[in-house]
């Protein structure tokens, strides 16, 4: 396993790694899932951010599997628009058959991916959709609420829920619920949300809805983040030591493709 690419973007540098088979296997996927963990890289870095897509088997069985790393010393919508850049020219057919990413709700890397894949749909993770509304309940002091009083509670699942709803519902759905409440901190949660969620160029409910979506969240990859994390022993791992993880983690994801395909591991 070889870096790819130094890739440089003013002071800040990047570095791509891959392996050709897996490479093409990303080349071939409709959906891609990307996400980063911060915990395992040393400085100058200051993430490890992966590009993930699930590989199925002849009898129908898949598996999500991380197919092309990137060590990234900064996060901005430049740095993510130079580096989707290079992997979509390293791709054989330039990304062209990807239809959907599915992400988290980092603005930078939302203007990016656009910028770079604008036929592609970009998705927000279901998780990380939650997260932000519950830590705005946090920020409102509706947590003792949530705990102690069931229409408070309810009230808040029925907003958490909008994302299970057909894009073109959920305003509808979300003005009847504003309407419903005289509660100061529910009417600051709602006017979030409407200005967030509801209203927002950037992230409309047509980039975060879920319905009759499989695969809702980006838990997979969160749960390959907390994997390699542990793998690594400790914080902040010196360059060297985690390319050899690295390399050590796509030679297992080449055994993992070859089993799939071969039927002899799932999920």
């Amino acid at each position: 396993m070889s870096p790819l690419a130094d890739i440089r973007v003013g002071n800040s540098r990047h570095i791509l790694y891959y392996l050709e088979d897996q490479l093409a296997v990303l080349d071939r996927a409709n959906t891609w899932y990307l996400d980063s963990t911060f915990k395992i890289t040393k400085r100058p870095f200051q993430q490890l951010f992966s590009v993930h897509a699930f590989v199925k088997g002849d009898s129908g069985q898949q598996k999500q599997v991380p197919l092309a790393f990137f060590m990234m010393s900064s996060r901005t919508k430049r740095d993510y628009k130079k580096v989707l850049k290079r992997l979509k020219k390293t791709l054989p057919s330039s990304g062209s058959r990807v239809e959907e990413m599915v992400v988290d709700f980092e603005s930078g890397m939302w203007s990016a991916i656009r910028l770079v894949f604008p036929e592609v749909h970009v998705r927000g993770c279901l998780f990380h959709w939650n997260q932000a509304v519950w830590r705005h309940c946090q920020q409102f002091g509706l947590v003792i609420p949530f705990n102690t009083d069931v229409s408070f509670r309810q009230y808040i699942k029925k907003l958490m829920a909008l994302p299970f709803l057909p894009h073109e519902h959920i305003p509808r759905a979300f003005y009847k619920l504003q309407e419903r409440t005289n509660s100061p901190p529910l009417i600051q949660l709602c006017e979030y949300i409407e200005s967030t969620w509801i209203i927002s160029t950037k992230w409309a409910p047509s980039s975060w809805t879920v319905f009759l979506q499989s695969t809702r969240t980006n838990n997979d990859v969160e749960g390959w983040h907390r994997r390699i994390n542990f793998k690594a022993g400790r914080h902040g791992l010196h360059f060297y030591k985690l390319v050899h993880l690295l390399h050590r983690e796509a030679s297992l994801v080449s055994v993992q493709m070859k089993l799939i395909k071969e039927s002899k591991l799932a999920r």
